[in-house]
């Protein structure tokens, strides 16, 4: 008997997507980037079990090349590692091989990722002390001034926006949301989107990043507990690349 999402704990699709360039993601991650804090503060970055398979879901691809999901939400209790984990997915979104360049069934995901090309990541909140507070205190927090990221990469690293050569940047934006208007923002993140109220700007801010819960990717917790919400989408739905036989 099927179980509505509603009812159940785990609202991820079953098994794992056939074709994703979720691995690229997680070994990128594995790679570069170490716990900011807590007890295993500075070893090697490692996923739970549930962001592993979100993030396999959530860059899974069609035979054609397209995303299957643009928009994805986590709800969660609050506390439960929502804000580091979207600070890891700004940090893949502009700098990990996590479009696609070619399909090759040898590899585990069945396809090969490049870097997005000029990636411009935006992380929404209603409030700079807000951004600041969660996801982009956890962004800094992944770059230590000695980090081999900041080497590789060449980032430049500011308080609310980051710069790294050929044009990408991450960047805070708050709820005053006309001068972002007409930017093409590649990944955006809104975090804490129970707190996007109309007498705060952020429903104008969703708006304005033009995030449409169209072919939506949701992992939920339900329960009685406070719950707090992270939401993420491609801003820029679009053919990754190739098809199999190299056609664009």
């Amino acid at each position: 008997m099927d179980i509505a999402p509603r009812d159940r704990l785990v609202t991820l699709p079953e098994g794992v997507p056939e074709l994703t360039l979720g691995w690229e993601a997680i070994h990128w991650a594995s790679k570069y980037l170490r716990q900011p804090d807590g007890p295993n503060a500075g070893d090697r970055w490692e996923f739970i079990e549930s962001q592993v398979r979100f993030l396999l879901w959530w860059y899974s691809l069609t035979e054609e090349g397209r995303w299957i999901y643009y928009h994805g939400v986590r709800r969660w209790a609050k506390g439960a590692g929502k804000s580091p984990f979207a600070a890891v997915l700004s940090m893949i979104e502009l700098l990990a091989p996590v479009r696609l360049d070619h399909f090759d069934d040898r590899v585990l995901g069945g396809v090969v990722g490049k870097k997005v090309a000029m990636p411009l990541v935006q992380i929404a909140a209603t409030s700079h002390d807000q951004a600041n507070i969660n996801t982009m205190t956890m962004v800094r927090a992944l770059l230590p001034k000695n980090s081999r990221l900041l080497k590789d990469y060449e980032i430049e690293a500011g308080r609310t926006v980051f710069h790294v050569p050929g044009g990408g940047e991450l960047m805070v934006i708050t709820s005053s949301p006309t001068t972002e208007e007409g930017a093409r923002t590649t990944f955006g993140i809104l975090d804490q989107t129970e707190s996007f109220l109309p007498n705060n700007g952020g429903t104008d801010l969703n708006e304005v990043m033009d995030v449409k819960p169209l072919n939506s990717l949701t992992e939920m917790l339900t329960g009685s507990m406070p719950l707090t919400s992270l939401t993420i989408a491609f801003c820029l739905p679009e053919l990754l690349l190739m098809s199999a036989s190299g056609s664009t």
